[in-house]
């Protein structure tokens, strides 16, 4: 039997807050593709405006989660 050899690393769970931000974001994604699908398909509006609206979409997502970060690291 070969020796054992040290591991490198530690694998670590993921937190509640991590588990829940993955999931709301494969949510928020899903919603933001049909929504841009309707833009472009049904309301006829051109493909920059729709791709600068998810771009900023995706930028107040990740405020929103920051900011929630925040919050539940400075009440402990």
């Amino acid at each position: 039997m070969e020796p054992m050899r040290p591991v490198d690393y530690a694998e670590q769970s993921t937190s509640k807050f991590e588990e829940r931000k993955r999931c709301s974001w494969h949510v928020f994604f899903a919603c933001l593709v049909i929504g841009q699908f309707t833009a472009v398909l049904v309301y006829d509006i051109g493909f920059w405006p729709v791709a600068l609206a998810s771009a900023a979409l995706c930028g107040m997502y990740e405020l929103l989660w920051a900011g929630l970060n925040r919050v539940n690291s400075l009440s402990g």
